[in-house]
């Protein structure tokens, strides 16, 4: 394993910036490092392992929420929202599970292989999520290059972060 001790500290120090997306090719060590960091957190990681099927912006949430469930269980009425047919993304499930989020202590949600989010459905629903994120909650997108999900203003604000290959 190499050593990433340049984007330990860069994570440390971005620990109160909401969105941090470290993106750069496959086999920099993006994922070690992200994981090395977690491990050095105080926080709890609720860590999303994305696949081909989460570009369907149902399914990424719902499996968004279960990484949550895993570091704290849901609200068995939040469960029954989330995991019910028929829920509409913008009015059910998003504000669901980000007022869920907000209500924890704060936590750290990983999206790992975050280029695999590519439709018009699922980067929107991610972009959305981030809105409701709360002060308290930082998301930490993985990926091999970075997903448009408009950070510019953050970034102008201080609110986002990005790592990239020179990192």
């Amino acid at each position: 394993m190499i050593p990433r001790a340049g984007v330990l500290k860069r994570l440390a120090e971005s620990a109160d910036v909401p969105v941090v997306v470290v993106a750069a090719p496959a086999g920099f060590g993006k994922t070690t490092a992200v994981a090395l960091w977690a491990e050095s957190d105080d926080r709890p990681v609720g860590w999303v392992q994305l696949g081909p099927v989460d570009d369907d912006p149902v399914h990424l949430i719902r499996h968004i929420a279960a990484a949550v469930h895993l570091v704290e269980p849901l609200d068995p009425h939040v469960l029954r929202v989330l995991t019910g047919g028929g829920r509409a993304i913008d009015t059910d499930l998003l504000p669901s599970l980000g007022h869920t989020i907000g209500g924890r202590e704060p936590m750290v949600l990983v999206l790992d292989d975050g280029h695999l989010l590519t439709s018009g459905g699922a980067l929107p629903a991610l972009q959305e999520l981030i809105a409701y994120l709360p002060a308290r909650a930082q998301l930490i997108v993985v990926c091999r290059h970075s997903p448009e999900i408009h950070l510019a203003r953050r970034r102008l604000d201080g609110g986002a972060v990005e790592i990239g290959p020179e990192d």
